[in-house]
């Protein structure tokens, strides 16, 4: 049994290689998810969102990056 165990975590994947894969789905899930609101919930999704941007950006105007 021992050894079964030790050949199966021998084939595991590194922890970065798992979260990278998985972040190469969070943008197909996050837009299922979207995919599926109603009307409704996607323009209220939409401006929340958008005006997070809007707020975020202001850090650029206030403490621009130096180049």
């Amino acid at each position: 049994m021992k050894d079964l165990r030790s050949k199966k975590d021998n084939k595991r994947k590194p922890k970065r290689t798992l979260l990278a894969e998985a972040g190469k789905l969070l943008p197909v899930v996050r837009q299922q998810i979207i995919d599926g609101f109603t009307p409704k919930a996607t323009d209220v999704f939409r401006r929340e969102f958008d005006f997070f941007d809007k707020v975020t950006s202001i850090s650029g105007v206030l403490f621009p990056k130096e180049e």
